[in-house]
């Protein structure tokens, strides 16, 4: 998904995570969708 091995990209995810709940959720602190699941991802859930 990422290309070439680049290191620890984690950080990146989560910033795109943060920008993408500021812009879907009324209360970005307390997210509905997409929900973090440690060691498995950002499932969407309805």
């Amino acid at each position: 998904m990422w290309g070439p091995p680049q290191g620890d990209r984690t950080p990146c995810v989560r910033v795109y995570m943060a920008r993408l709940r500021r812009k879907l959720e009324a209360d970005p602190s307390r997210p509905r969708h997409p929900v973090t699941e440690p060691g498995t991802g950002y499932p969407f859930e309805t």
